[in-house]
C-alpha cells in the first residue's frame, strides 16, 4: 500500500496478525486478527497528498495523477513526470503484451509510452509497481 502525506511516499505492506488460542481438544482457533502495517520504504517527495485524482499500479510502477501533471514512481526508484493536464490515461496490468505501457491521452495529441526498465529489476526486492510472476529457476 501507498501512502502520501506530507510530502512523504510511504510503501507499507499489510499482515494481519492472528490472535491463536489452542481449545481444549487442542485445535488453534483463531479469535481476531489483528492488522500490522509494516513500513517498507519512506521517501521525502515534492508529491502533495491533496493533489492526487487517481492513480494505478503496474509492473513497471505506481502512476499519479495530479492536475497538470502524471508522476510514475518507476520500480527501480526513479521518479518520471509526464506535463500537461491529462484528458484520460490507461495502464493494461493484465496485458501479456501491453503491460510496460503508459497511455495518456490530451486534448491535441496521445503519448504512449514503454518501460523496459522493469525487465532488470528484482522482481521479489522492488517497491514501486506489482511484481510479475517469476521462476525460480530458467527453462530453456
Amino acid at each position: 500500500m501507498y501512502r502520501i502525506s506530507d510530502g512523504e511516499f510511504q510503501v507499507v505492506d499489510y499482515v494481519p496478525q492472528a490472535d491463536v488460542k489452542p481449545q481444549k481438544d487442542g485445535k488453534p482457533k483463531i479469535y481476531k486478527a489483528t492488522p500490522e502495517f509494516l513500513e517498507v520504504n519512506n521517501e521525502k517527495t515534492q508529491l502533495a497528498g491533496g493533489d492526487v485524482i487517481s492513480t494505478g499500479t503496474a509492473p513497471f510502477g505506481t502512476v499519479i495523477e495530479f492536475d497538470d501533471h502524471i508522476v510514475v514512481m518507476r520500480s527501480d526508484g526513479v521518479l518520471e513526470s509526464f506535463g500537461g493536464e491529462a484528458v484520460h490515461w490507461r495502464i493494461f496490468p493484465r496485458s501479456e503484451h501491453y503491460s510496460n505501457q503508459l497511455h495518456i491521452l490530451y486534448e491535441d495529441r496521445i503519448e504512449i509510452v514503454s518501460f523496459v526498465h522493469d525487465y532488470f529489476v528484482d522482481q521479489k526486492k522492488k517497491w514501486y509497481g506489482f511484481s510479475r510472476g517469476v521462476s525460480d529457476s530458467l527453462v530453456i
